[in-house]
């Protein structure tokens, strides 16, 4: 004797699925709030004392007008066009999160600085066309910043700098991972690599097509750098806007010193007055190998050195 089939289990009345649908998405933007946007969990909290107060007030209410709202919200909840909008809405917010984040970046400067940010790959980034996507002040006490980026589900790279620092590495942005960074432990100071051009330098100048200086990667064989000895002064390649070190008169001088004809004074104060920044293509970074040498009107290489780079600056006296 067989026993009869299990009736089918009901669905779930719609006023039930979509108060459910608003937990969930309750649920996701806390987590999302948490993990990426934290000030945002100031406005997600504030509503705990407002339920709370509200749970109170409908506890003191009587019985009958409470269970005729119950009714109403019910038939309200039930229709399907409530249904389908809040799922709609729910699944419209999902899907937004995939495709936005942001980057913090805590620290507490002794003077307000810029942080900069750049999507794209560092090593594509022309130094003298970096324009940020976005820019944020910090300074001691305003908290972490953060900068909103959009991005694809995949991720999508970005790095920061300041005036003076920036970051080692590109940083893949990836939906609902936290990305953050401290200033400016998680930063480093670029190096920079000053030309001092030499006798030989200095004498190819006054001709209709001067020597030129090209920087090369020595791993890669990269171009990093080009410029032409126009100019008695230094040639301070590097990715960002270099500045004349305070006490590079000091620094140069034994380079000046090996320049014979008693002008080391002259050329000295020439590299130091009259230095300028020339942009590499990517930052030059402590321990890095490169090949500097100098060609002339006829493109014959006229000098050649390997520079081991150093923290800081780095000077390398150029045709002497």
């Amino acid at each position: 004797m067989t026993s009869p089939p299990l009736p089918p289990p009901a669905p779930l009345p719609l006023e039930v699925r979509a108060i459910g649908v608003l937990l969930v998405f309750e649920i996701a933007a806390g987590l999302w709030f948490a993990l990426n946007w934290p000030p945002g969990m100031s406005v997600f909290l504030s509503q705990i004392p407002a339920f709370g107060a509200v749970g109170m007030v409908w506890g003191f209410l009587p019985k009958d007008p409470k269970e005729a709202f119950a009714v109403w919200l019910a038939a309200r909840l039930r229709r399907p066009m409530v249904w389908m909008s809040t799922a709609f809405v729910f699944a419209t917010a999902m899907c937004t999160s995939c495709f936005v984040n942001t980057v913090a970046v805590k620290g507490a400067p002794s003077d307000a600085t810029w942080i900069h940010l750049h999507k794209g790959d560092v090593a594509r980034a022309a130094g003298d066309s970096l324009a940020p996507s976005d820019s944020l002040r910090l300074r001691r006490g305003s908290g972490p910043r953060y900068f909103w980026v959009w991005t694809w589900p995949a991720g999508r790279t970005v790095w920061l700098r300041s005036a003076s620092h920036l970051t080692p590495d590109e940083r893949r942005v990836l939906p609902w991972r936290p990305t953050s960074l401290e200033y400016p432990d998680d930063f480093e100071l670029p190096s920079v690599l000053a030309a001092l051009p030499g006798k030989q330098a200095l004498f190819e100048m006054a001709s209709p097509r001067p020597m030129r200086i090209f920087v090369l990667e020595m791993l890669t064989g990269d171009t990093l750098a080009i410029d032409t000895v126009s100019t008695p002064g230094a040639i301070l390649f590097g990715f960002m806007n270099s500045e004349v070190p305070a006490d590079a008169a000091t620094q140069w001088r034994g380079e000046a010193e090996q320049l014979a004809g008693g002008i080391d004074s002259l050329v000295l104060g020439a590299w130091v007055n009259g230095a300028h920044a020339r942009f590499t293509r990517r930052p030059l970074r402590a321990e890095q190998r490169l090949r500097l040498f100098a060609v002339d009107a006829n493109d014959s290489t006229l000098w050649m050195r390997e520079v081991l780079l150093h923290d800081g600056v780095t000077s390398k006296l150029v045709a002497p």
